[in-house]
């Protein structure tokens, strides 16, 4: 299992794509700092922190790959596409940190 979500981490990495954290018509607003701007994301980010604080192996595994990641998703949070395609990325990365994380 822990291939499979380090296999996805890199597939998410991977994808391309201005950072809108905000709603509405001609409104943006900068993301907080160190966020994805795409809630599913970001909520992916905060468990594999905590999955790594708990689990030193897991830490090993993803750590090397996490500002990587932060990076590219940001940057493929910049388009509409890129965020519509993140929320479900995110959201199965998620799930996979949870049956890995224990």
């Amino acid at each position: 299992m822990k291939k499979a979500a380090l296999a996805l981490l890199v597939l998410l990495a991977a994808c391309g794509g201005k950072e809108e954290a905000g709603k509405g018509e001609g409104k943006t607003a900068e993301a907080p700092s160190g966020s994805v701007g795409v809630v599913e994301c970001d909520a992916y980010f905060a468990a594999a922190e905590a999955c790594m604080k708990k689990d030193a192996n897991m830490r090993a595994q993803m750590e090397p790959s996490m500002k990587t990641n932060r990076a590219q998703w940001k940057k493929t949070a910049e388009t509409k596409e890129g965020k519509e395609q993140l929320k479900v990325l995110c959201k199965l990365a998620s799930e996979s940190l949870q049956r890995d994380c224990h």
